[in-house]
């Protein structure tokens, strides 16, 4: 994913171009690769309503790790992992 969004940004140099990735990777959380304007997260609030903010909200500098950051909880938004034996029952019984 790393080597197709470097690609994406040179065949989009000097162009108005826009490409959105939607993505459960957090290694792609890398500052060397995107600005933090670029980072975004997507949190589901209590309603089943979805937040969305920018990692620029949280000001980092520019050699954090932040994948590392994310995976501790320190932004928000992460993922909810239930175990796939009770999804399965719950499956089942619709």
């Amino acid at each position: 994913m790393k080597k197709f969004i470097e690609l994406a940004f040179k065949v989009a140099a000097n162009t108005q171009t826009q490409l959105i990735i939607t993505t459960h990777e957090s290694e792609l959380m890398d500052l060397a690769l995107l600005r933090r304007d670029e980072i975004w997260f997507v949190e589901r609030a209590e309603q089943c309503q979805s937040r969305m903010f920018s990692l620029d909200e949280f000001k980092e500098r520019y050699d954090k790790k932040v994948n590392k950051a994310y995976l501790e909880g320190h932004y928000g938004a992460l993922p909810v992992f239930r175990c796939f034996e009770s999804l399965a029952e719950e499956l089942s019984n619709v």
